[in-house]
């Protein structure tokens, strides 16, 4: 019944793309096949117990303990090793959990170098070749933007053929002016993303432009090409030196373009990326080649700062390219904020899953301590009774009776933590920001697992405690 209701709640948790590509799905085999395997795993572990009993030799028991009721010290090791097996298990999980809950907050917390609030992103396909000319994309542009900036409530808009956080157009770029002081060396991996965007695009999305100038009005066809940067393009290629006024080149059509500002450095690729150089042409300039280029692996976005990014933004967006361009419809709406959420999500999920199971672990770990010492209780019932009967107080009883539990817990802990330890090389792909030997995991899983082994252990010692010691000694069972 859990599984039934758990398994569509993990799948709508699950973020695109990370599943396989067959559809999962709840099956009646499946459930057959592990149900047959739950009634063997209970059998056998019925059985085992069962027939070692059954071997028992009676007077033995007699003279070992008249009050014991079990086969013996061999029994009480197998009961304490399981439990223990549950304590390393959950500690290896409560650990693997801890560490992706730091990373997803790490990530929340990371810069993405742009300022996400109050923009809409339209994403749009431009493939064909009804757009393939500079002129007629250009138009289009200006249009569209002119009709949407007239909507009330919006700030800023632009287009930009891709996003931050995610996949660009990667390029070779020529660096024309290499630095000629001593000791600069040229890179020879030259490798970029390159973008083209309208005039207003750093503005709406929030960039700041750290050195120079964004792009204007008068970088269009005709004009000088020109080139926005950012810093760390200029710090890779121009090594320390001033990258304005420096000449690159990418296509063979644009010529030399001249570098004109410098900009913040964005989250390429994912916000776990390495940071990436990135150049910005302004679309103006942008010629056939490229445009068929990027349009042909790229949806093209539009990037809109209002008042309230929302549905009916969207809807007034769409009315108006509409009008613009029946035929050009837009494939999605996002705000830049749910844009950034997405980019957590494989992170989420797996954070989610983990933390799932390190919570089951947690509750079967506490069950198993529990009926250990309940069971323990019951045992030495009659120990109890004789040390009551001779003036043991209860607070010297309980702390006897929690203390197994505890130590148990710190035994499953310890081991634990070592497998954790050899398995932090197998989880380093998964977390971010944070030492898969992070002490202060180690430790709060640690303090967590012996308060609750503690608590699971304190309401059986409860019972020992209210024990009245004539009883007893007369009642052996």
């Amino acid at each position: 019944i859990i599984a039934y209701w758990s398994v569509p709640l993990l799948l709508a948790l699950t973020p695109p793309g990370f599943t396989l590509t067959q559809a999962v799905r709840m099956d009646g085999t499946v459930m057959l096949v592990t149900l047959g395997i739950a009634a063997v795993t209970g059998l056998l572990f019925g059985l085992a117990p069962a027939l070692s009993l059954s071997r028992y030799d009676v007077a033995e028991a007699f003279k070992d303990d008249g009050a014991r009721t079990t086969a013996g010290r061999g029994a009480g090791l197998l009961r304490r090793a399981l439990v223990i097996g549950e304590v390393v298990l959950c500690t290896v999980l409560l650990i693997g959990a801890g560490l992706l809950i730091q990373t997803f907050v790490r990530l929340r917390a990371v810069d993405p170098g742009f300022d996400p609030r109050g923009v809409l992103r339209a994403r749009m396909a431009m493939q064909g070749d009804r757009y393939a000319s500079p002129q007629d994309l250009n138009r289009f542009y200006e249009d569209g933007l002119e009709r949407i900036r007239r909507i009330p409530g919006v700030r800023s808009a632009a287009v930009v053929n891709g996003l931050p956080i995610a996949r660009a157009l990667n390029l070779n770029v020529d660096i024309l002016d290499w630095p000629e002081e001593e000791g600069a060396e040229r890179v020879q991996d030259a490798l970029i993303d390159w973008r083209y965007a309208t005039t207003d695009y750093f503005e709406t999305m929030g960039i700041p432009v750290v050195a120079g100038r964004g792009f204007s009005a008068a970088d269009r066809a005709g004009a000088p090409p020109v080139a926005v940067v950012s810093e760390e393009f200029a710090r890779r290629f121009f090594q320390g030196t001033s990258a304005l006024g420096r000449h690159v080149r990418v296509f063979d059509q644009d010529g030399a373009l001249r570098i004109v500002g410098i900009v913040k450095d964005l989250k390429e690729g994912g916000l776990k990326g390495e940071t990436i150089p990135v150049m910005y042409v302004p679309v103006a300039q942008t010629h056939a080649a490229a445009i068929k280029t990027t349009h042909s692996y790229f949806q093209v976005n539009w990037v809109v700062r209002a008042d309230s990014a929302g549905a009916v933004l969207a809807r007034r967006i769409e009315e108006e390219i509409r009008a613009l361009d029946p035929r050009q419809p837009f494939s999605s709406f996002a705000t830049m904020s749910e844009v950034k959420e997405s980019a957590m999500a494989a992170e989420r999920f797996q954070m989610t899953l983990l933390g799932a199971f390190a919570g089951i672990g947690l509750l079967l770990a506490a069950a198993g301590i529990y009926g250990l010492i309940a069971y323990s209780v019951a045992q030495r019932r009659r120990e109890f009774g004789i040390r009551i009967a001779l003036g043991a107080t209860g607070d010297r009883i309980l702390r006897d009776v929690v203390r197994s539990g505890a130590m148990l817990s710190l035994i499953g802990v310890a081991l634990g933590c070592l497998a954790a330890f050899a398995l932090s090389r197998t989880i380093e792909g998964f977390v971010w920001g944070v030492s898969t030997l992070d002490p202060l995991t180690f430790g709060a899983v640690a303090a967590l697992l012996v308060a609750v082994a503690a608590v699971a252990s304190f309401v059986p010692a409860l019972r020992a405690v209210r024990l009245n010691g004539v009883s007893a000694l007369l009642n052996r069972g």
